[in-house]
């Protein structure tokens, strides 16, 4: 039995890896935040129970403090970061999109993005929901497809489905499902395909415009049924 206040090891380890799933799932799993607070959970892990059932529950609440400042640290570095402190006057920075995009379109475009190469990072995030989506097909049917008819084949509402986005039992469901179909290929053909063949030059603010789309692409994807 633990005293009044105390924390099971048990209760501590399911805590910290439920933390560092969000963290994840938030940052990315590379961070520099993710990884320290990763450090930590190791080591919290690492000690063991070598003392009396007392003072072990002792350092596991030591321990449990020691997260939530380095929490609350992330916090506070991330709210200044992105211009949210109160009473803050300046224009977010480039960090408020990092963190809002999808991890697969920071890692892909984020780079070419901050050189000022804004139809790469365009065409690379777009080239990288492609062989996403291939890959599935693949796997699923053996067809290697490719841009437009990959699309329209992994998404068609009509059967055998491949990636269902939503109850298609439903009249509503089924709409859903081929709106984005029609979202899906059409950003292979009038966004990633005219980047890939041509010399284009787009603004920063197109490239932002175009980065969402294919981040909100990505996390449809990820809700897949």
């Amino acid at each position: 039995m633990h005293g009044a206040g105390c924390v099971s090891s048990d209760a501590l380890y399911a805590w910290t890896d439920s933390v560092e799933d969000y963290l994840k799932r938030i940052l990315g799993k590379d961070s520099p935040q993710v990884t320290g607070f990763r450090g930590m959970a190791i080591a919290v892990t690492d000690l063991g129970d070598p003392n009396p059932e007392e003072t072990a529950a002792r350092d596991r609440m030591k321990d449990l403090g020691e997260h939530l400042t380095h929490l609350r640290t992330i916090v506070k570095n991330l709210t200044r970061e992105v211009g949210f402190e109160q009473g803050a006057t300046s224009k977010p920075k480039n960090g408020d999109l990092w963190l809002l995009l999808h991890a697969k379109v920071v890692k892909a475009a984020q780079e070419r993005f901050e050189n000022g190469h804004f139809a790469d990072a365009v065409e690379a995030s777009f080239k990288e929901l492609n062989s996403v989506v291939k890959d599935m097909v693949k796997k699923k049917t053996g067809q290697e497809l490719d841009g437009t008819s990959l699309m329209q084949k992994a998404f068609s509402p009509n059967a055998p489905v491949l990636i269902a986005l939503d109850d298609l039992s439903t009249q509503s469901g089924q709409s859903i499902q081929e709106g984005y179909m029609q979202i899906f290929a059409g950003s292979m053909k009038g966004i990633r395909n005219p980047k890939a063949h041509a010399n284009l030059t787009i603004s920063r603010e197109r490239c932002i415009h175009f980065l969402f789309l294919a981040s909100l692409l990505f996390c449809k994807l990820d809700e897949r049924l």
